[in-house]
Order: C-alpha cells, then structure tokens, then sequence
C-alpha cells in the first residue's frame, strides 16, 4: 500500500505542478488528532483501531475517486482518478479482509 500510495501522491504532485496548484505539505488537524490517537496505542488495540480507520478512509476516498471519474472538469485530474481507482478499490478490498468484525 505505501508504495502506490506513493506513485499516487508523486503522480497528483506532477498534475498540481503543471497546473502551478500549490498542495497542502502539512496534514489537517482531524489527521493529526487520528496520528496522535495511534501513536500512544500498542499491539491488538492499535492494530484493531489502525485497521478500522484503514477501512473507513478507503471508503471515503474509493467514493471520492468514483465521483471524480464522472464528474471531474480538468481531463487530467479525471484521468488520474480513472487509473488509481482500481488500484485504491483493491486497497480497500484488501482493508475489508483484514479489519476484524467488530462484536
């Protein structure tokens, strides 16, 4: 996952540039709050609660990619969101079979 995630942030980074769109280089304050959370947890709980947000961010952005597919204006940022789709999709897919039911 850290190794597309990559290719991706590298691949919006080349769009932004060539469109002189300056992107964010700090996280908001939600994910910083998630980071914090995670950091002073350990073993199954961190992995259960790492896991859990895996699922549910996935979610999010596999939604936000859908949406851009269709509804994106700029050509490029369209087909950006139409070639990580699937590689996204697949992450998601993957966070499913990992996150433990919750009881």
């Amino acid at each position: 996952m850290v190794a597309d995630h990559s290719k991706a942030n590298d691949k919006l980074k080349q769009i932004a540039a060539s469109k002189n769109v300056v992107l964010p280089t700090d996280m908001s304050t939600a994910a910083k709050r998630e980071t914090d959370k995670l950091s002073k947890m350990s073993g199954a709980s961190f992995d259960r609660e790492y896991m859990k947000r895996q699922l549910s961010d996935h979610k999010k952005v596999v939604a936000e990619f859908r949406a851009a597919t269709k509804q994106a204006r700029d050509p490029d940022l369209k087909q950006f969101a139409q070639d990580t789709l699937p590689t996204i999709e697949q992450h998601l897919e993957m966070a499913k079979k990992t996150t433990p039911k919750s009881s």
